[in-house]
Parts: structure tokens; C-alpha cells; sequence
């Protein structure tokens, strides 16, 4: 679940279905969210429910810039799933979203910092990539490159301090 400020209201969104298609709740309402393809970086396409939404999108360290339909909106990020996932095991990073890996960045064994990028995955056409959320030492590495996972999916383990 994220909670998010869009043109100043606050709304409570959270994805309810994966597949066979992208559902997504805002606020109760449930919309099927199809992405399609753009050959425009940070252009995007969604069919949601019987319309299509065309728009471009970027976004810094708290806010997701959206321009749709000659308007702007800066989408505020207050929570986004992380908070309940990581305790699911003490060390675990766990992933956001559902997605596959692209590329692994670290080895057991390695003294990483808070911020250092430790797998790049991708997840509804995006990459995304995963960072230590603190210091530490890679204790496990719990994907392999090409790997699928779920929303929640422990992808590695950090212990104690560098």
C-alpha cells in the first residue's frame, strides 16, 4: 500500500491483482491497468479500464513528476511498501514490487554502504534498482541474474556493520 498526495488530495493506492492483468486500487475504486509499449524514455502508455492515458513521468528522491493531458502533477511519495517488508527476516532485503533481476552488483562478502546499488531489477518495464538500505557485509545473495520474484521476496541479506 502507498499513500499519495496528487494535486494536493491524499489517496491510499495499493496494487490488488498482478494477473492476469494489473489491478489497482485508489481510494475503493479498482482499475485495470494495462502497460503499452513507447519508444519515448519516461513516455508512458496505460490502458486503464476502457481509456488509454498517455503522459510522461519522472521522478526524484520524494516526488513522481506526471505531465497527462496538458496538466502537471507532482505525486508526493509518503510510503511505499517497504516498511512492513524487510522485517521478515532480520538483514533481508526485500523486494517492492514484483519483477525479475537484470543484473547482480555484489558478491558475499562484500563491505557495502547505505545507498550502494546491489541488484538491478526490473519490474512493469522499468528498471528499478536495489540499494543497501544501510551499511554492512552481503551475507547471502538470495537471486541468481534472470531470476523472477514476487512482491516481498527476500533478494539478500546484510549483516552488522563494515
Amino acid at each position: 500500500m502507498a499513500e499519495l498526495t496528487l494535486a494536493g488530495q491524499r489517496s491510499e493506492v495499493r496494487i490488488t491483482r498482478y494477473q492476469p492483468q494489473l489491478v489497482v486500487s485508489a481510494d475503493g475504486r479498482e482499475h485495470v491497468v494495462q502497460p503499452l509499449p513507447s519508444d519515448v524514455p519516461d513516455r508512458f502508455h496505460l490502458r486503464l479500464d476502457d481509456g488509454t492515458i498517455t503522459g510522461l513521468c519522472c521522478e526524484d528522491d520524494s516526488t513522481i513528476y506526471l505531465h497527462m493531458d496538458g496538466r502537471h502533477f507532482a505525486v508526493a511519495k509518503h510510503s511505499i511498501l517497504s516498511a512492513g517488508l524487510g522485517g521478515a527476516m532480520e538483514g533481508n532485503i526485500c523486494a517492492e514490487l514484483p519483477g525479475n533481476v537484470l543484473s547482480v552488483h555484489c558478491a558475499v562478502g562484500d563491505k557495502v554502504t547505505a545507498g550502494d546499488v546491489l541488484l538491478l531489477t526490473a519490474s512493469m518495464k522499468m528498471e528499478v534498482p536495489v540499494h543497501a538500505d544501510r551499511a554492512g557485509v552481503v551475507e547471502a545473495i538470495l537471486v541468481d541474474q534472470g531470476h523472477a520474484f514476487e512482491r516481498g521476496t527476500p533478494l539478500l541479506r546484510l549483516s552488522g556493520q563494515s
